[in-house]
């Protein structure tokens, strides 16, 4: 369409159609010539344009975009007048390119022209690396970033707002310099890491989470951020080498929180850097910082399994050390479902398969409650391990994988001798009174099936299974243990004296309150401590269609219970 709109006659346009491309690889094509048979200035810019979006680590905005293509090597600020036009970044661009009204983000017009560009990129962009990490280089080693970190929200976003590129270049310079080789790339990035106010500038910035802001947030990164934990947390390990070089430097020095470039290096799975930190002299290859956790337990939270393999080789390692919340490599990697360095460590000697943290969870339970089902299966056929341990809230790892529907998981538990399937906790819920609260169907059915299982068993508050189900709308649920011999329907909680119908009626559940409605042992009409009656509870909630219910059936029943009897003769 943007070819035919530049055609100038009708006869132009109709033999324009009847030379139109037959797929999108000749589309793109024929786009990119014509961006290429534009002036030199034009076309430079529109290809520019392209990679810069095609090569995106995050969507851009456009005054992210037009900072980027402002940026001149040679100078030591930013020139607004080297700024190019919000208008001339799409038109210049063949119709690719298009601005988002709504969210400020410019992109390329279809997901086709991604896939476009993951085929031809290096073609058309052959410099694109290279100039996208000189240019973030280039705009972090501005003179606006010589006062370093800021010293509070105020003063960092106002950063942020005057110079749009800076989260953007702060964030992601390094992985662009570890793509590209270039000298001219490693020297630009050597200078500005040896600038420790603006290293401290931009970790500010790095650090800082893009998605948790609150009163303060810019004071949590650490201020004594070196060069050398920069360099380790991108991998860049050509200029870490040049650092290291230097006279008087510590290559295991600490930042804010205690942590060390080796440690950083090790969370963020960058091998080539760990390597060349523990042939270092002077690095502590089990430094623990201010949370006690060390190199081992970070690669290993992260499911880094070289680095786990290259640390497991030092000596002084301690293989099941455990940190401030009492918790070893294995619980961290157990928790992450990383399965290949799970087997790394429970093959160490002297790791623990069943260590307990300061909650008393093991790895076994971490692992359940986030359902990594192969990690489960690894722990299980230990015999070191006690699948049925209770933490400090009495619960299991049966109790926590209920809970959170990890159907398979719970599957392989209730298949482990010794496991219970009907074990109280410390407010007395059962696994089937988890199930039923969360509406896990399947692991309900699961849990009915077993022998032993008290389908209407009571917490603490004579709560029960149906009590829970019933409050929560879980229709499927209610019907399934209604069904269940046992089963009191109308059973009253021992704090509050109400009702799964005075549950479900206060929260509107209609089609529950029908199910009760039909059972001849439910009493619609009971009252609670404070004298309430499911109606009540209904009306208050303005829950219109169940106090029609509740009223209904309440007139059906009177007049069965004051109907004169027939006599048929």
């Amino acid at each position: 369409m943007d070819s035919l709109a530049t055609k100038l006659t009708p006869n132009a346009v109709k033999k324009a159609l009847e030379t139109l491309p037959n797929d999108l690889r000749e589309t793109y094509d024929e786009a990119m010539e014509r961006i290429a048979s534009q002036g030199s200035e034009c076309k430079q810019l529109a290809i520019r344009i392209l990679y810069w979006i095609f090569y995106a680590l995050r969507p851009l905005t456009v005054q992210e975009l037009q900072h980027a293509l402002a940026v001149e090597p040679e100078k030591s600020e930013l020139d607004e007048g080297d700024i190019p036009d919000k208008e001339l970044l799409t038109s210049v661009c063949a119709g690719l390119v298009v601005t988002d009204q709504k969210s400020n983000i410019i992109r390329l017009a279809h997901y086709t022209a991604q896939e476009y560009f993951e085929r031809t990129g290096v073609d058309w962009f052959p410099e694109a690396q290279k100039d996208i990490a000189t240019t973030c280089l280039h705009y972090l080693s501005f003179d606006a970033f010589l006062d370093g970190y800021c010293s509070s929200d105020e003063k960092f976003e106002a950063r942020l707002l005057q110079n749009p590129l800076f989260d953007y270049a702060a964030r992601n310079w390094g992985h662009f310099a570890r793509r590209n080789g270039e000298q001219s790339v490693q020297d630009l990035a050597f200078e500005l890491l040896k600038d420790d106010s603006k290293v401290s500038g931009l970790s500010q910035a790095l650090l800082i989470s893009e998605y948790y802001l609150y009163s303060g947030y810019s004071q949590f990164p650490p201020m004594q951020f070196s060069g050398m934990h920069v360099a380790a947390y991108f991998g860049l390990h050509n200029i870490m080498k040049l650092l290291l070089a230097q006279d008087g430097v510590d290559p295991d020095s600490e930042d804010e929180y205690g942590r060390t470039p080796l440690s950083w290096a090790a969370e963020k799975g960058r091998e080539a850097v760990v390597k060349l930190l523990l042939a270092r002299e002077g690095v502590s290859p089990d430094s623990k910082d201010k949370y006690d956790q060390t190199p081992l337990s970070w690669a290993a939270e992260k499911g880094h399994e070289a680095v786990v393999k290259l640390l497991l080789a030092m000596e002084g390692v301690d293989p099941d050390s455990t940190g401030g919340s009492g918790l070893t490599p294995l619980s961290w990697a157990a928790e992450n479902g990383h399965e290949a360095v799970v087997k790394l460590l429970l093959a160490r000697e002297g790791v623990d398969p069943d260590s307990k943290d300061e909650s008393g969870w093991t790895p076994l339970s971490r692992a359940a409650q986030n359902g990594q089902e192969a990690v489960v299966k690894l722990l299980l056929v230990r015999e070191d391990v006690d699948s049925d341990s209770k933490d400090k809230y009495g619960r299991t790892s049966l109790s926590w994988a209920v809970e959170n529907g990890h159907q398979a998981v719970v599957k392989l538990l209730l298949a482990r001798e010794g496991v219970d399937p009907d074990f109280k906790d410390g407010y007395d819920r059962t696994p089937l009174w988890w199930a039923a609260q969360k509406g896990h169907k399947a692991i309900v059915k699961l849990l009915l099936a077993r022998d032993g299982v008290n389908p209407d068993s009571r917490d603490r508050y004579g709560r029960t299974p149906l009590s829970c189900a019933a409050q929560n709308g879980h229709w499927t649920i209610v019907k399934l243990l209604l069904a269940m011999k046992g089963v009191d329907p109308d059973s009253k909680s021992t704090t509050m004296g109400r009702t799964p119908l005075s549950w479900a009626a206060e929260n509107g559940h209609e089609a529950v309150v029908e199910l009760l409605l039909a059972r001849e042992d439910v009493n619609l009409d009971s009252k609670d401590r404070c004298n309430r009656t499911p109606q009540s509870w209904a009306a208050e909630n303005g829950h219109k269609a169940v106090v029609r219910l509740l009223q209904l059936h309440r007139h059906k029943l009177h007049f069965w219970l004051t109907s004169p009897p027939i006599i048929y003769y």
